[in-house]
């Protein structure tokens, strides 16, 4: 997980303008195959399709590079609405959000288009999930927002900016906390900034009772990321 303490030091803005993020689901197992069970959804075959609406689960497979539904091959499909994913092998999650699938070495590449604070809620969950105290949840909202604004060209990867696992900052797909919602949405477009640049909001799930020191993560010494006793 990401080391640091939580940030008091640096000045709060807000963000001018917030993108949609694009989220790599499955990412730490990517599956050779998932189920779309919809409740409201339609499916595309190319980015010029015709959208057809979902009545019943659809199994999608893939095959080197390839995505195979049906007697259908094609490289990439596009589902939007509210639907429940079922992977082999991982965990099932429920999404309102637009959805990319494709194929890349027979693994599915299966990429979501989240809302910024929509992402927040589901980090939240994620990252925070057995955090009651509203005013923490506040806080780490803001962090996981700095974060994600930080390092989303982390993986360089045209096709989407953060992965859903520990190596960006983990989702929470089914079971979205009221709690989580809330505090996206009270601390919406909050970001942590020091000395006129956004911060290295790194964060953990568990220190080990020592937080890092920045030069380990970036190579040079950070004010207010420092080694000490947690």
């Amino acid at each position: 997980m990401k080391r640091s303490t939580f940030i008091l030091l640096l000045c709060v803005g807000i963000a001018a303008h917030a993108d949609d993020l694009r989220v790599r689901l499955f990412s730490a197992s990517p599956p050779t195959e998932i189920e779309i069970i919809p409740q409201t959804a339609t499916l595309r075959a190319c980015a010029g399709c015709k959208a057809q609406r979902v009545d019943g689960p659809l199994k999608f497979v893939a095959t080197a590079h390839l995505v195979h539904y049906g007697k259908i091959k094609t490289p990439v499909l596009f589902i939007e609405g509210k639907y429940r994913l079922r992977a082999s092998g991982a965990l099932t999650g429920d999404l309102e959000a637009p959805l990319q699938i494709r194929a890349a070495d027979g693994r599915l590449l299966i990429i979501a288009r989240l809302p910024q604070e929509r992402y927040v809620a589901l980090a939240l969950g994620g990252e925070a999930g057995g955090i009651k105290s509203a005013e923490a949840l506040k806080a780490i909202a803001v962090t996981i927002r700095t974060y994600a604004a930080r390092f989303r060209a982390r993986h360089g990867a045209p096709e989407f900016n953060l992965c859903d696992s520990t190596h960006c900052q983990v989702l929470r797909l089914s079971d979205t906390n009221p709690a989580w919602r809330a505090a996206a949405e009270a601390t919406a477009g909050e970001l942590l900034w020091y000395d006129g640049a956004l911060a290295y909001a790194y964060h953990h799930a568990s220190c080990g009772g020592t937080l890092e020191d920045g030069r380990v993560m970036l190579g040079r010494a950070v004010p207010y990321l420092q080694q000490q006793p947690d």
